[in-house]
Protein backbone atom coordinates (compact mmCIF):
# COMPACT_ATOMS: atom_id res chain seq x y z
CA UNK A 1 0.00 0.00 0.00
CA UNK A 2 2.65 2.41 0.93
CA UNK A 3 4.52 1.70 -2.71
CA UNK A 4 1.50 2.20 -4.13
CA UNK A 5 1.22 5.90 -2.35
CA UNK A 6 4.84 6.50 -3.17
CA UNK A 7 3.56 5.87 -7.26
CA UNK A 8 1.02 8.22 -6.77
CA UNK A 9 3.22 10.74 -5.36
CA UNK A 10 5.56 10.77 -7.07
CA UNK A 11 3.60 10.59 -10.94
CA UNK A 12 1.56 13.13 -9.66
CA UNK A 13 4.55 15.09 -9.00
CA UNK A 14 5.88 14.80 -12.81
CA UNK A 15 2.32 15.75 -14.16
CA UNK A 16 2.07 18.77 -12.00
CA UNK A 17 5.30 20.21 -12.57
CA UNK A 18 4.22 19.65 -16.36
CA UNK A 19 1.22 22.24 -15.82
CA UNK A 20 2.75 24.12 -13.70
CA UNK A 21 6.22 24.97 -16.37
CA UNK A 22 4.09 25.66 -19.19
CA UNK A 23 2.07 28.37 -17.06
CA UNK A 24 5.35 29.89 -15.60
CA UNK A 25 6.67 29.81 -19.85
CA UNK A 26 4.01 31.50 -20.82
CA UNK A 27 4.02 34.06 -17.98
CA UNK A 28 8.16 34.63 -18.55
CA UNK A 29 7.06 34.98 -22.63
CA UNK A 30 4.22 37.50 -22.03
CA UNK A 31 5.59 41.03 -20.99
CA UNK A 32 2.05 41.32 -19.55
CA UNK A 33 2.15 38.86 -17.32
CA UNK A 34 4.27 38.21 -14.03
CA UNK A 35 6.31 35.32 -13.64
CA UNK A 36 4.75 34.13 -10.49
CA UNK A 37 6.09 30.69 -9.02
CA UNK A 38 5.22 30.18 -5.75
CA UNK A 39 4.36 27.38 -3.38
CA UNK A 40 0.75 28.20 -3.75
CA UNK A 41 0.99 27.65 -7.39
CA UNK A 42 2.63 24.73 -7.31
CA UNK A 43 0.82 23.21 -4.92
CA UNK A 44 -2.67 24.28 -6.90
CA UNK A 45 -1.43 22.46 -10.03
CA UNK A 46 0.40 19.22 -8.16
CA UNK A 47 -3.42 19.06 -5.90
CA UNK A 48 -5.19 18.54 -9.23
CA UNK A 49 -2.92 15.81 -10.33
CA UNK A 50 -2.81 13.82 -7.24
CA UNK A 51 -6.53 13.45 -7.15
CA UNK A 52 -6.61 12.69 -10.51
CA UNK A 53 -4.40 10.15 -10.38
CA UNK A 54 -6.40 8.10 -7.84
CA UNK A 55 -8.99 7.97 -9.97
CA UNK A 56 -9.85 4.31 -10.99
CA UNK A 57 -10.64 4.97 -14.54
CA UNK A 58 -7.41 5.96 -17.52
CA UNK A 59 -10.44 7.36 -19.59
CA UNK A 60 -11.61 9.41 -16.69
CA UNK A 61 -8.74 10.75 -16.24
CA UNK A 62 -7.49 11.52 -19.89
CA UNK A 63 -10.79 12.97 -19.95
CA UNK A 64 -9.82 15.42 -17.56
CA UNK A 65 -6.33 16.53 -18.73
CA UNK A 66 -8.50 16.96 -22.32
CA UNK A 67 -10.65 19.48 -20.25
CA UNK A 68 -7.28 21.13 -18.36
CA UNK A 69 -5.50 21.43 -21.70
CA UNK A 70 -8.13 23.11 -23.59
CA UNK A 71 -9.25 25.45 -20.71
CA UNK A 72 -5.42 26.53 -20.71
CA UNK A 73 -5.42 27.14 -24.57
CA UNK A 74 -8.20 29.09 -24.31
CA UNK A 75 -7.43 31.08 -21.64
CA UNK A 76 -3.81 31.81 -23.37
CA UNK A 77 -5.24 32.86 -27.05
CA UNK A 78 -7.69 34.84 -25.08
CA UNK A 79 -4.88 36.63 -23.20
CA UNK A 80 -2.62 37.08 -26.15
CA UNK A 81 -5.18 39.22 -27.95
CA UNK A 82 -7.24 41.26 -24.89
CA UNK A 83 -4.32 41.06 -21.97
CA UNK A 84 -7.08 39.11 -19.86
CA UNK A 85 -8.07 36.09 -18.87
CA UNK A 86 -11.73 35.05 -20.00
CA UNK A 87 -14.54 36.31 -18.35
CA UNK A 88 -17.01 34.46 -17.91
CA UNK A 89 -19.80 36.55 -20.08
CA UNK A 90 -17.78 35.93 -22.93
CA UNK A 91 -18.70 31.89 -23.03
CA UNK A 92 -22.26 33.06 -23.81
CA UNK A 93 -20.91 36.03 -26.29
CA UNK A 94 -18.82 32.80 -28.18
CA UNK A 95 -21.33 31.16 -28.84
CA UNK A 96 -24.27 34.35 -29.71
CA UNK A 97 -21.57 36.20 -32.00
CA UNK A 98 -19.69 33.11 -33.77
CA UNK A 99 -19.30 34.34 -37.17
CA UNK A 100 -18.16 37.90 -35.77
CA UNK A 101 -15.46 35.93 -33.14
CA UNK A 102 -14.21 33.58 -36.19
CA UNK A 103 -13.66 36.75 -38.29
CA UNK A 104 -11.71 38.44 -35.97
CA UNK A 105 -9.79 35.24 -34.75
CA UNK A 106 -8.73 34.37 -38.49
CA UNK A 107 -7.07 38.13 -39.10
CA UNK A 108 -4.88 37.51 -35.79
CA UNK A 109 -3.91 33.97 -36.06
CA UNK A 110 -0.16 34.67 -35.12
CA UNK A 111 -1.44 35.41 -31.73
CA UNK A 112 -2.01 31.31 -31.45
CA UNK A 113 1.18 30.51 -31.94
CA UNK A 114 2.68 30.39 -28.73
CA UNK A 115 -0.55 29.61 -26.67
CA UNK A 116 -0.40 26.40 -29.47
CA UNK A 117 3.28 25.49 -29.13
CA UNK A 118 2.87 25.28 -25.35
CA UNK A 119 -0.18 23.38 -24.95
CA UNK A 120 0.77 20.73 -27.65
CA UNK A 121 4.11 20.02 -25.92
CA UNK A 122 2.42 19.70 -22.30
CA UNK A 123 0.07 17.52 -24.57
CA UNK A 124 2.57 15.34 -25.68
CA UNK A 125 4.30 14.85 -22.30
CA UNK A 126 1.44 14.35 -20.12
CA UNK A 127 0.17 11.75 -22.78
CA UNK A 128 3.49 10.07 -22.58
CA UNK A 129 2.77 9.54 -18.83
CA UNK A 130 -0.75 8.68 -18.34
CA UNK A 131 -0.01 6.26 -20.94
CA UNK A 132 2.37 4.17 -18.94
CA UNK A 133 0.58 5.11 -15.84
CA UNK A 134 0.13 1.51 -13.89
CA UNK A 135 -2.33 0.09 -12.57
CA UNK A 136 -0.02 -0.53 -9.51
CA UNK A 137 -1.37 2.82 -7.54
CA UNK A 138 -3.99 3.88 -5.05
CA UNK A 139 -7.25 4.14 -6.80
CA UNK A 140 -10.44 5.11 -4.95
CA UNK A 141 -13.55 3.88 -6.41
CA UNK A 142 -16.11 6.40 -7.55
CA UNK A 143 -13.24 9.31 -7.16
CA UNK A 144 -15.28 10.53 -10.43
CA UNK A 145 -18.59 10.99 -9.59
CA UNK A 146 -17.24 12.88 -6.42
CA UNK A 147 -15.17 14.65 -8.48
CA UNK A 148 -18.64 15.93 -10.47
CA UNK A 149 -20.55 17.19 -7.19
CA UNK A 150 -17.39 19.04 -6.34
CA UNK A 151 -17.53 20.77 -9.42
CA UNK A 152 -21.41 20.98 -9.42
CA UNK A 153 -21.06 22.67 -6.01
CA UNK A 154 -18.93 25.46 -7.63
CA UNK A 155 -21.62 27.36 -9.79
CA UNK A 156 -24.33 26.35 -6.59
CA UNK A 157 -22.53 28.23 -4.33
CA UNK A 158 -22.76 31.56 -6.48
CA UNK A 159 -26.42 30.59 -7.25
CA UNK A 160 -27.67 30.34 -3.88
CA UNK A 161 -25.47 33.17 -2.44
CA UNK A 162 -27.66 36.23 -3.87
CA UNK A 163 -24.49 38.42 -3.70
CA UNK A 164 -21.75 36.10 -4.37
CA UNK A 165 -19.04 37.48 -6.57
CA UNK A 166 -16.61 34.77 -6.69
CA UNK A 167 -15.81 33.94 -10.76
CA UNK A 168 -17.43 37.50 -11.76
CA UNK A 169 -14.23 38.92 -13.33
CA UNK A 170 -10.54 37.34 -13.91
CA UNK A 171 -7.74 38.44 -11.75
CA UNK A 172 -4.55 38.32 -13.83
CA UNK A 173 -1.96 37.47 -11.20
CA UNK A 174 -3.99 34.11 -10.62
CA UNK A 175 -2.76 31.21 -12.28
CA UNK A 176 -5.58 30.67 -15.92
CA UNK A 177 -6.67 27.16 -14.50
CA UNK A 178 -7.78 28.65 -11.46
CA UNK A 179 -9.56 31.54 -13.25
CA UNK A 180 -10.82 29.56 -15.69
CA UNK A 181 -12.74 26.95 -13.13
CA UNK A 182 -13.80 30.41 -11.30
CA UNK A 183 -15.81 32.29 -14.27
CA UNK A 184 -16.63 29.11 -15.34
CA UNK A 185 -18.27 28.25 -12.12
CA UNK A 186 -19.76 31.95 -12.13
CA UNK A 187 -20.94 31.38 -16.02
CA UNK A 188 -23.26 28.27 -14.62
CA UNK A 189 -24.02 29.45 -10.73
CA UNK A 190 -24.99 33.27 -12.19
CA UNK A 191 -25.36 34.09 -15.48
CA UNK A 192 -26.91 31.38 -17.25
CA UNK A 193 -29.69 31.49 -14.62
CA UNK A 194 -30.28 34.89 -15.16
CA UNK A 195 -30.57 34.41 -18.41
CA UNK A 196 -33.13 31.36 -18.22
CA UNK A 197 -34.91 33.26 -15.61
CA UNK A 198 -34.92 37.03 -16.09
CA UNK A 199 -33.38 39.36 -13.08
CA UNK A 200 -30.26 40.52 -14.86
CA UNK A 201 -30.45 43.22 -18.40
CA UNK A 202 -27.61 40.98 -20.33
CA UNK A 203 -28.80 42.19 -23.44
CA UNK A 204 -27.64 45.85 -22.26
CA UNK A 205 -26.71 47.92 -25.59
CA UNK A 206 -23.00 47.83 -25.96
CA UNK A 207 -22.08 51.42 -27.37
CA UNK A 208 -19.39 52.14 -29.76
CA UNK A 209 -16.47 54.26 -29.71
CA UNK A 210 -17.00 57.56 -30.27
CA UNK A 211 -15.99 59.66 -33.54
CA UNK A 212 -12.11 60.78 -33.38
CA UNK A 213 -13.24 65.03 -32.76
CA UNK A 214 -9.50 66.10 -33.28
CA UNK A 215 -6.67 63.96 -34.64
CA UNK A 216 -3.15 63.70 -32.13
CA UNK A 217 -3.57 66.69 -30.84
CA UNK A 218 -0.94 68.37 -29.21
CA UNK A 219 -1.48 67.75 -25.50
CA UNK A 220 -0.58 65.79 -22.71
CA UNK A 221 -3.20 64.95 -20.68
CA UNK A 222 -2.67 63.56 -16.66
CA UNK A 223 -5.34 62.33 -14.94
CA UNK A 224 -4.76 61.65 -11.23
CA UNK A 225 -7.26 59.42 -9.41
CA UNK A 226 -6.83 60.05 -5.61
CA UNK A 227 -9.05 57.17 -3.59
CA UNK A 228 -11.24 57.76 -0.56
CA UNK A 229 -11.80 61.56 -1.30
CA UNK A 230 -15.40 63.32 -1.58
CA UNK A 231 -15.58 66.94 -2.68
CA UNK A 232 -16.97 67.99 0.82
CA UNK A 233 -13.51 67.48 2.29
CA UNK A 234 -11.68 70.07 0.07
CA UNK A 235 -11.50 73.28 0.38
CA UNK A 236 -11.40 73.96 -3.14
CA UNK A 237 -15.51 73.37 -3.06
CA UNK A 238 -16.24 75.03 0.03
CA UNK A 239 -14.58 72.70 2.95
CA UNK A 240 -13.67 75.40 5.80
CA UNK A 241 -10.33 73.74 6.85
CA UNK A 242 -7.88 74.39 3.54
CA UNK A 243 -7.20 71.10 2.60
CA UNK A 244 -5.93 72.29 -0.90
CA UNK A 245 -4.62 75.62 -1.28
CA UNK A 246 -2.54 75.10 -4.20
CA UNK A 247 -5.86 73.95 -5.97
CA UNK A 248 -7.48 76.75 -4.19
CA UNK A 249 -4.85 79.12 -6.03
CA UNK A 250 -5.15 77.32 -9.23
CA UNK A 251 -9.28 78.14 -8.89
CA UNK A 252 -8.78 82.00 -9.91
CA UNK A 253 -7.53 81.46 -13.10
CA UNK A 254 -9.41 81.59 -15.91
CA UNK A 255 -8.87 78.21 -17.48
CA UNK A 256 -9.42 76.60 -14.37
CA UNK A 257 -12.72 74.39 -14.69
CA UNK A 258 -14.12 72.62 -11.52
CA UNK A 259 -17.03 70.19 -11.28
CA UNK A 260 -18.74 67.95 -8.94
CA UNK A 261 -18.20 64.52 -9.57
CA UNK A 262 -19.72 61.38 -7.84
CA UNK A 263 -18.02 57.49 -8.06
CA UNK A 264 -19.53 54.89 -9.60
CA UNK A 265 -19.18 52.57 -6.60
CA UNK A 266 -18.00 53.13 -3.15
CA UNK A 267 -15.65 49.95 -3.56
CA UNK A 268 -11.92 50.26 -6.23
CA UNK A 269 -13.35 47.04 -8.06
CA UNK A 270 -16.25 49.10 -9.15
CA UNK A 271 -15.24 52.76 -9.56
CA UNK A 272 -12.17 52.55 -11.60
CA UNK A 273 -13.37 50.09 -14.49
CA UNK A 274 -16.86 52.24 -14.38
CA UNK A 275 -14.23 55.17 -14.77
CA UNK A 276 -11.98 53.53 -17.45
CA UNK A 277 -14.34 52.82 -19.49
CA UNK A 278 -17.07 55.47 -19.63
CA UNK A 279 -19.99 53.34 -18.07
CA UNK A 280 -22.93 54.67 -17.26
CA UNK A 281 -24.91 51.96 -15.76
CA UNK A 282 -24.29 48.82 -13.77
CA UNK A 283 -23.90 45.41 -15.03
CA UNK A 284 -22.42 47.15 -18.06
CA UNK A 285 -20.01 44.03 -18.19
CA UNK A 286 -20.79 43.48 -21.90
CA UNK A 287 -19.37 46.79 -23.09
CA UNK A 288 -16.22 46.55 -20.72
CA UNK A 289 -15.42 43.24 -22.58
CA UNK A 290 -16.06 45.40 -25.91
CA UNK A 291 -13.21 48.04 -25.24
CA UNK A 292 -15.43 50.32 -27.27
CA UNK A 293 -14.97 52.96 -24.46
CA UNK A 294 -11.78 52.27 -22.86
CA UNK A 295 -9.86 55.02 -22.11
CA UNK A 296 -6.35 53.87 -22.47
CA UNK A 297 -7.22 52.24 -26.14
CA UNK A 298 -9.01 55.16 -27.40
CA UNK A 299 -6.23 57.53 -26.52
CA UNK A 300 -3.76 54.69 -28.17
CA UNK A 301 -5.84 54.89 -31.16
CA UNK A 302 -5.71 58.49 -31.48
CA UNK A 303 -1.69 58.67 -31.26
CA UNK A 304 -0.96 59.00 -27.76
CA UNK A 305 1.96 57.32 -25.73
CA UNK A 306 0.11 55.94 -23.18
CA UNK A 307 1.07 55.90 -19.06
CA UNK A 308 -0.79 54.18 -15.83
CA UNK A 309 0.87 54.04 -12.38
CA UNK A 310 -0.21 53.00 -9.34
CA UNK A 311 1.08 52.80 -5.94
CA UNK A 312 -0.99 49.96 -5.43
CA UNK A 313 0.49 46.29 -5.56
CA UNK A 314 0.39 43.82 -8.21
CA UNK A 315 -1.60 41.63 -7.25
CA UNK A 316 -3.97 44.53 -5.53
CA UNK A 317 -4.45 45.04 -8.95
CA UNK A 318 -5.60 41.48 -10.32
CA UNK A 319 -8.53 42.52 -11.22
CA UNK A 320 -8.35 46.18 -11.67
CA UNK A 321 -5.71 44.60 -14.85
CA UNK A 322 -8.64 43.44 -16.59
CA UNK A 323 -10.48 46.35 -17.47
CA UNK A 324 -8.02 48.76 -18.17
CA UNK A 325 -7.09 47.42 -21.74
CA UNK A 326 -3.34 46.46 -20.78
CA UNK A 327 -2.11 45.78 -23.91
CA UNK A 328 -2.76 49.63 -25.00
CA UNK A 329 -1.07 50.98 -21.82
CA UNK A 330 2.76 51.59 -22.98
CA UNK A 331 4.33 52.29 -19.78
CA UNK A 332 2.92 50.45 -16.73
CA UNK A 333 4.60 50.99 -13.17
CA UNK A 334 2.73 49.89 -10.73
CA UNK A 335 3.53 49.47 -6.38
CA UNK A 336 5.82 46.39 -6.98
CA UNK A 337 7.92 47.62 -9.02
CA UNK A 338 9.03 50.29 -5.85
CA UNK A 339 9.07 47.61 -3.43
CA UNK A 340 9.83 44.24 -5.37
CA UNK A 341 6.75 42.96 -3.33
CA UNK A 342 3.97 41.04 -5.27
CA UNK A 343 1.36 41.95 -2.02
CA UNK A 344 3.16 45.15 -0.79
CA UNK A 345 1.79 48.93 -1.70
CA UNK A 346 4.49 51.86 -1.96
CA UNK A 347 3.89 54.75 -0.47
CA UNK A 348 1.58 57.57 -2.86
CA UNK A 349 4.65 59.93 -2.82
CA UNK A 350 6.49 57.92 -5.00
CA UNK A 351 4.11 58.44 -7.68
CA UNK A 352 5.17 61.99 -7.60
CA UNK A 353 8.85 60.40 -9.03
Amino acid sequence: MIDKLKYNVVYALYIGIVLLSGEQLFRYIHPLLTFNLSLHNFFVYYGISFISILIANKKTIKGIYVFILLLTLFEYLHFNYYATWIFPLEYILFFTKFSETLETFITVLNITLIPLLLVILMSIVIYYLLRNLRDERVKIPYLSYILVICLIFIPARVFFKEKSKKGARPNIEVVSIVNGVKTMGYLFGKIIPQKIFGGSDLAKKTFATPPIQKSAPDVNVVVIMGESLAYSSMSLYGAKEKTTPYLDKLAKESNFVKKIAFSSGVVTDVALPSFFNILYEPDSIQQIISTNTCLFKMAKNNGFETYFYSAQSRVGLGYIKSYICLNSIDNYLDGTDETDELKNNSLDSVLVD
